[in-house]
């Protein structure tokens, strides 16, 4: 119970955003977040870390908990998968794309465990955009509604979707044909329905 309370405590101070305190908390941690995140109070401090602290902080954070040799066992752990997705979810750039594939090497042990894959569904949809997909896009810049709209083509945006750029949402969402995707949506819907009822 005493540990419950501390966590708490920790939580509320790194919640009030005092850059000299954070970084003296994040330093007397520093070396510990793994096992930290694999407990079940520790690891909420840790995630509020990752979430609060700035990048200067967080990303050391990251790079402990991705170099560790107990990286699978956090990533499975009950408490710990949420600590690597808080960690994806916080790291940027290069740090981002390290963690992305240090988890996708891992998809044998991941895809079916009850935790590890709540990770590596999260690294699979956080895959930035390659050059050639940002080509494609600005290529189709201003006819998104189009391709939303058929049936084949639909496919490869909702693809684009899943890490889509505001602006492509935007587009979208302001079209005039935007109603015109849903009832498309619907009617599909319909129709499968109507199709497995008939068996």
């Amino acid at each position: 119970m005493l540990m419950k309370s501390r966590n708490y405590v920790v939580q509320h101070i790194l919640g009030m955003q005092l850059p000299g305190v954070t970084a003296d908390i994040l330093q007397r941690l520093a070396g510990n977040f793994v096992t930290l995140a694999m407990n079940k109070y520790a690891s909420n401090v840790v995630e509020k870390c990752l979430k609060d602290a700035p990048d200067d902080h967080s990303i050391p954070i990251i790079r402990e908990i991705i170099n560790s040799p107990n990286f699978l066992s956090v990533i499975q752990h009950p408490y710990g998968n949420y600590v690597a997705q808080s960690a994806l979810q916080t790291a940027k750039g290069s740090l981002k794309e390290m963690m992305i594939n240090k988890v996708q090497k891992e998809y044998a042990f991941l895809h079916s465990h009850p935790h590890g894959k709540r990770v590596l569904a999260l690294a699979r949809n956080s895959k930035p955009h390659t050059s050639v997909t940002i080509d494609i896009l600005q290529t189709l810049a201003g006819n998104f509604v189009i391709p939303a709209m058929n049936k084949y083509a639909s496919n490869a945006m909702e693809k684009y979707l899943m890490g889509a750029l505001d602006d492509i949402i935007r587009e979208i969402i302001n079209s005039p044909n935007f109603l015109s995707i849903f009832n498309i949506l619907i009617g599909l819907c319909c129709t499968i329905n109507i199709t497995n009822c008939k068996g």
